[in-house]
């Protein structure tokens, strides 16, 4: 589901969508700009103390799979990687990064 901003009502949000289905809020802060870039979040994923993982897409018998790979990573996964069909998620990046940190205090 997806509202535009101008068009957000709090309380429709909260008893027909919070914690029960996805929610995409196009363009919620328009001048944001992203105080980390891929490379950063990569570099957070090499280190022990960040839990991190690589979820790839996997084809069995032509079928859409899923792997998952726990950090931390190294330099050469990254450049084992295909170009497309992966995800890298980073769990605690405000706790590490000041600036997304500041992120969550706008909410």
């Amino acid at each position: 589901m997806s509202i535009q901003l101008d068009n957000f009502d709090p309380l429709v949000f909260l008893n027909d969508i919070w914690q029960r289905k996805p929610f995409l809020m196009k363009q919620a802060l328009p001048d944001l700009e992203n105080p980390l870039d891929g490379n950063e979040l990569a570099g957070l994923s090499l280190e022990a103390i960040v839990e991190s993982r690589i979820i790839r897409e996997t084809n069995s018998d032509g079928k859409p799979d899923w792997a998952v790979e726990h950090g931390p990573f190294t330099e050469e996964t990254f450049s084992q990687l295909p170009d497309t069909h992966w995800t890298l998620l980073v769990q605690a990046v405000d706790h590490y990064i000041d600036e997304v940190a500041a992120l969550k205090e706008a909410f």
